[in-house]
């Protein structure tokens, strides 16, 4: 194992990356952060923060010299939050029409496990509601993603499917069947479910039991639905929901695990 943890060790460095201002269509943020990739001989370059990229990165700095950089990642995505009212799928400008699977609060708990500032954990999950808030369980334009029984679904602010489906962080995929705006993705609804209960363990670190009680009813409400709507019990696995004709996805995929 030695070489191969050396070699990543010393890959990180090229893939970091440090714009604090506006560059064109490149977002400047206040914290260093880290592209998906090098160039990959096809002349394109990544310079630009991705959003669900940047929490999987942050998992392979836990327990390693690195740690320390990820509160530096969250605060760059809460920047995007305030700045543009969503996270977006990158920090590019033409990439706020939608954003991407979203692990906000996932991402403020873990800077919380290591840092342990209850004062840091109450403002950065202020901005984790809000994005849930307005963006997730939006119920208009431009945001007009909750549609069917508390459940919600991908949007873009076109209104256009393949766009939509660049939101789910699987584009392209066969899942939607070209029809994203028509579906409940498994994937998404269970990352709201898991923010539902990750506000639910910071009222409680925070000492706000009645406010801690709501965000449990909300999660148990958006499960109740999941199961009622997703769960195919013939096959014993969740599927994409479509509220437009009523019936499941017919794709097998992996986000089926998203609850599990």
């Amino acid at each position: 194992l030695k070489p191969c943890l050396e070699f990543i060790d010393s890959y990180w460095k090229k893939l970091e990356k440090f714009s604090p201002h506006d560059d064109g269509t490149l977002v400047g943020l206040p914290r260093p952060y880290f592209v998906p990739s090098l160039d990959n001989g096809t002349g394109h370059q990544f310079e630009e923060i991705y959003y669900w990229d940047s929490y999987f990165t942050a998992q392979g700095f836990l327990g390693t010299d690195r740690e320390h950089l990820i509160k530096g990642l969250v605060e760059d995505l809460m920047n995007m939050q305030k700045r543009f009212g969503i996270i977006p799928n990158s920090g590019r400008t033409y990439h706020t029409a939608h954003s991407q699977p979203p692990f906000l609060s996932s991402f403020i708990l873990q800077v919380y496990q290591i840092e342990k500032n209850k004062r840091w954990l109450e403002q950065s999950m202020s901005v984790a509601k809000d994005e849930y808030r307005s963006v997730w369980m939006g119920v208009t334009h431009p945001n007009w993603r909750q549609v069917f029984n508390g459940l919600s679904r991908l949007y873009d602010i076109n209104v256009l499917d393949d766009l939509a489906e660049l939101e789910s962080g699987w584009d392209m995929t066969t899942r939607f069947e070209r029809k994203a705006l028509s579906y409940l993705p498994v994937d998404l609804n269970a990352l709201l479910y898991k923010y539902e209960r990750d506000f639910e363990e910071a009222a409680i670190i925070l000492g706000e039991r009645e406010e801690a009680s709501e965000w449990s009813k909300r999660a148990l409400s958006r499960k109740s639905s999941m199961l009622k709507y997703m769960w195919d019990e013939e096959k014993g696995c969740y599927f994409d929901y479509n509220f437009m004709t009523g019936k499941l996805g017919p794709v097998d995929s992996l986000p089926t695990f998203f609850p599990m």
